[in-house]
C-alpha cells in the first residue's frame, strides 16, 4: 500500500513539474536596460516583439529583441504588421512562483502571445511607476512539451517507487533487529 502510495505522489509530483515548466511558471521577470529618457508609455509590436518606448519630451526610442540597445526613432510605426497588437494586462495575470521578484501593481503591462502549430511564445513588458520596465518571456515547443510531460511524471514515479522500496526496506530490517 505505502509503495503504491509513493508512486502515485511521485507521479503527481513530476506532473506538476512538468505543468509549471511547460506554463512558464519558473520564468523570471527581468529589468530592461532603460533608454537614454526615463520612459513615459509602452508600445509593444509584432512581428519580433519590438518595444518602443515615448520619453517625457515625446522622443521615441526602440529596443529589438532582448538586445538591450536603444535607438531613437522618429515615430511608433502605426501597423508595421498585420498582427500587430499587444493586449492589455495585468502583471499578476503572469505566471509566476510565488515571492519572486516582478514589477509593482499599478504597471502598465503589455502582452503578445504568438500560437503557431507547432510552438508558442508568450512575452509580457510592464513599465512600474518608478520607470523601471520589466520583460517577461516564456516560449514552448509541443516537442519539448511532450518531453516533459512523457519523462517528468514517469521519473517522479520511478524515484516514488524507489523510496517506496527503501523505506519499506529499512523498516523491514528495523523490525527484524526488534525482534531479534
Amino acid at each position: 500500500m505505502r509503495l503504491s502510495l509513493l508512486t502515485a505522489l511521485g507521479l503527481i509530483l513530476g506532473w506538476l513539474a512538468a505543468n509549471s515548466i511547460q506554463s512558464g511558471y519558473l520564468e523570471r521577470w527581468q529589468i530592461v536596460s532603460p533608454p537614454p529618457q526615463p520612459p513615459s508609455r509602452l508600445y509593444l509590436l509584432l512581428p519580433l516583439h519590438d518595444l518602443y518606448v515615448t520619453g517625457p519630451d515625446g522622443d521615441v526610442y526602440l529596443t529589438y529583441s532582448d538586445t538591450g540597445i536603444w535607438e531613437a526613432v522618429g515615430s511608433v510605426p502605426t501597423d508595421p504588421h498585420p498582427e500587430a497588437q499587444s493586449n492589455l494586462c495585468h502583471t499578476s495575470s503572469i505566471p509566476h512562483l510565488p515571492f519572486t521578484r516582478r514589477p509593482p501593481g499599478g504597471s502598465q503591462c503589455l502582452e503578445i502571445r504568438y500560437p503557431m502549430l507547432e510552438t508558442g511564445f508568450r512575452v509580457a513588458y510592464a513599465l512600474s511607476p518608478d520607470g523601471q520596465i520589466w520583460e517577461w518571456s516564456h516560449g514552448r515547443g509541443v516537442w519539448e512539451g511532450l518531453a516533459y510531460c512523457a519523462t517528468l511524471p514517469v521519473i517522479g514515479a520511478f524515484l516514488g517507487l524507489l523510496l517506496g522500496v527503501i523505506l519499506s526496506r529499512v523498516l523491514r530490517n528495523s523490525k527484524t533487529q526488534a525482534g531479534a
